[in-house]
């Protein structure tokens, strides 16, 4: 099935990856199966090949302003764009925080009251870490 974006002839599409190779965990975590580098390498392939997409590795967005201002910032430039439609899709080097509902919703703002009171020694109820 092709991409939404092949449905538009005029539509044109800025990737940007803050490393220098594209392609992320696809290229490296694999657990020794190559199926997965297999299919990441043939998306970067039609990445490359395709004159509407424009990829920038080494570069991250360093702001996102009104009006779909994007501040991008390379190793050597700095480039404004503005875009009709911004899709951020960013991955995480960290470990997700593994407790019993962590799932639910607004569980940040939830988990710090709920650790202190129920799960911690009584000389640490009242410290609070925010």
């Amino acid at each position: 099935m092709a991409p939404r974006w092949r449905s538009r002839p005029r539509a044109s599409v800025l990737l940007v990856d803050e490393n220098p190779n594209a392609g992320g965990s696809g290229c490296y975590a694999r657990g020794g199966a190559t199926a997965t580098l297999e299919k990441t390498a043939a998306l970067l392939a039609a990445v490359r090949a395709d004159s509407r997409i424009r990829l920038l590795t080494s570069t991250y967005a360093a702001g996102y302003y009104a009006d779909h201002w994007v501040a991008l910032v390379a190793p050597e430039y700095l480039v404004k764009v503005r875009a009709r439609s911004v899709v951020i899709a960013q991955g995480a080097y960290e470990q997700p925080a593994v407790f019993r509902g962590n799932d639910l919703p607004a569980w940040c703002s939830r988990a710090p009251r709920s650790a202190c009171s129920t799960d911690t020694p009584s000389r640490a109820r009242s410290a609070w870490p925010f």
